[in-house]
């Protein structure tokens, strides 16, 4: 059997995450971190909401924990739990809130994490085979929408197949809303990467 579309998932997340990556590292702490509206929050917090999804999405194919959890990182960036959302990954926040978790975590050790997780993430994937795509698993997106608002919950069923595509299409959705904040806050041209 071949092995393209597990390629094709694992090359497409890996490029997102480079983009993310890419278009980020260099911009100033003060344009990283700066709310560019009152009803958005800032790009810093678009980086450290993938890396917290990337970083759950590799320990899934692990036996280690999420780096998050296992170096408890909320202490170490002095981080209230309660104030990072449903599964500390800035999921259902004012934007207030969410706009503080990169000011608290401050752009150098915000982007050492998102590296270290997104290197993880390509190195879990890296041997994934067309077939593991149909392994059943629960999702990694452990949130129950059926209440209001929504809570944490057990993943659904799903084949490994669908929670890469689901990060896919997540991780696209913030590195467009990355693109456009830094097109729109500093009128920078070719940001779009299609």
């Amino acid at each position: 059997m071949t092995n393209e579309i597990a390629s094709l998932h694992v090359g497409n997340i890996s490029w997102t995450h480079s983009r993310i990556y890419s278009n980020t590292i260099n911009l100033a702490e003060d344009d990283l971190l700066t709310q560019p509206s009152i009803t958005a929050p800032s790009i810093g917090w678009h980086v450290w909401h993938i890396a917290r999804w990337a970083d759950m999405l590799q320990a899934s194919f692990s036996d280690q924990s999420e780096i998050w959890k296992e170096t408890d990182l909320v202490s170490e960036f002095g981080l209230d739990p309660s104030k990072l959302g449903l599964l500390q990954m800035g999921t259902s926040l004012s934007h207030q809130d969410a706009c503080a978790i990169p000011i608290a975590i401050n752009k150098e050790r915000l982007m050492d994490y998102a590296k270290t997780i997104f290197d993880l993430c390509d190195d879990a994937m890296a041997d994934l085979m067309d077939e593991d795509l149909y392994t059943a698993r629960k999702s990694i997106l452990k949130i129950d929408f059926s209440t209001s608002p929504a809570v944490e919950g057990e993943g659904n069923d799903v084949l490994l197949n669908d929670d890469l595509a689901f990060h896919y299409g997540h991780a696209n959705r913030h590195l467009g809303m990355i693109e456009a904040l830094i097109g729109v806050m500093f009128n920078r041209s070719g940001t779009a990467t299609i």
